[in-house]
C-alpha cells in the first residue's frame, strides 16, 4: 500500500473551492429564500451551509488561515444566517399583518 501526494494539493486550492461551493450555496439560498417557507429556508441552510461553514471554521486547518480568510469565511457564514433571519422576519410580517386586517 502506497500513498502518492499530488503536489497541486494545497492549503490555497482548498481553500478556494470550499470557500466557493459556500459562496455558491448561500447565494443559492437567498435567490430562493421567497420561494420557500421559512422552514425550508431554515432547514437548508442547516443541512447544506452551517456544516461547510463549521468544518471551515473550527478545522485545525483554519488555525493557518489568514486574518483576511477568516473575515471572509465569517462574512459567509453572516450573509448565510441574514437569509434566515430575513425569512423569519418576512414571515412575521405576513403573520402580522394577517392579525391585523382579520
Amino acid at each position: 500500500m502506497a500513498v502518492h501526494l499530488v503536489p497541486a494539493l494545497n492549503f490555497e486550492t482548498h481553500f478556494s473551492k470550499t470557500y466557493k461551493k459556500e459562496a455558491g450555496r448561500v447565494t443559492l439560498l437567498r435567490k430562493i429564500r421567497s420561494s420557500i417557507t421559512c422552514a425550508a429556508v431554515e432547514s437548508t441552510y442547516r443541512a447544506m451551509i452551517m456544516p461547510e461553514v463549521t468544518y471551515t471554521q473550527c478545522s485545525v486547518i483554519a488555525l493557518r488561515y489568514s486574518n483576511t480568510r477568516r473575515r471572509l469565511i465569517h462574512n459567509l457564514a453572516h450573509r448565510g444566517f441574514r437569509c434566515i433571519s430575513s425569512a423569519w422576519k418576512r414571515r412575521l410580517v405576513c403573520v402580522s399583518n394577517q392579525l391585523t386586517f382579520t
